[in-house]
């Protein structure tokens, strides 16, 4: 008996509550804003598991993949003609080398 009257006790102290709490605009903009963030906590594993997001692409704890970079290093020899370089103006600049 005494648990009937504690569960109704706690459920009409909740609409009682509640029903101030809708009152308040702003506390119903924080409750959807909330409620979005949930549903997209729950949303995620299920974009992993059905293949929408690939875990190569994001990585939810490391974050996105940085693209592979390599980048060709062009030696000039030191001597003087080569098969390639006639002299030290024909080894390729900067802004002649392409990736």
């Amino acid at each position: 008996m005494e648990k009937e009257l504690s569960k109704k006790s706690k459920l009409s102290t909740f609409n009682k509550n509640f029903k101030r709490f809708k009152e308040s605009k702003i506390g119903m903009v924080g409750l959807v804003i909330v409620l979005f963030f949930a549903i997209l906590a729950i949303l995620q594993p299920l974009l992993f598991m059905t293949g929408i997001w690939d875990y190569s692409i994001y990585h939810p704890v490391l974050g996105y993949d940085a693209a592979p970079y390599t980048a060709t290093v062009v030696d000039c020899p030191k001597d003087y003609p080569t098969e390639n370089y006639k002299s030290r103006a024909d080894c390729p600049g900067v802004d002649e080398i392409s990736i």
